[in-house]
């Protein structure tokens, strides 16, 4: 039997957690304090696994029932749900961390540690990076405000 939104909002905590069940897998776990949380069995190489996704309030069915239609789909190309996900961090966590600001803070942090006084990094070469993340930040910011579009200004022709 499908679950309903009233089921799910009269779910209480008891003297042991419970599961309320909904189709193809996903389920909402009821702990012992009462909280609600959204999960979905499924089977990969023959091996029994659980995928959390997000909390009750957080989340609700119809958005539950969306996350659960996208891991099936994973399923069906052959793939672990929750190996996409945890890749799918890892790749997010890497990007971010790849940006040019990231990367002079870094350099900064290091060449600070490796000695360099507080003088040195008050030097154009140092607050020249910063200038340059400023800058960065600038036109980005510039260029999702629908900046101006090279090509038109020169004739048709693209910067090099």
């Amino acid at each position: 039997m499908a679950l309903t939104a009233a089921a799910i909002k009269n779910a209480k905590g008891k003297a042991k957690p419970y599961k309320l069940t909904d189709s193809d897998g996903l389920f909402l776990y009821v702990a012992l304090n009462g909280g609600r949380y959204w999960r979905m069995n499924y089977r990969h190489l023959g091996k029994q696994k659980t995928l959390a996704f997000e909390i009750y309030p957080d989340i609700g069915l119809a958005d539950a029932r969306e996350q659960r239609d996208v891991a099936r789909k994973v399923l069906a190309k052959g793939n672990d749900p929750a190996e996409k996900i945890r890749l799918d961090r890892i790749a997010a966590t890497v990007a971010a961390s790849n940006s040019f600001k990231a990367v002079a803070d870094e350099w900064l942090v290091r060449v600070e540690r490796e000695g360099r006084s507080s003088v040195t990094m008050k030097k154009p070469l140092a607050a020249g990076l910063y200038q340059c993340v400023a800058w960065q930040a600038a036109c980005h910011r510039h260029h999702r405000a629908g900046g101006l579009d090279h090509a038109a200004q020169n004739g048709g022709q693209r910067p090099l």
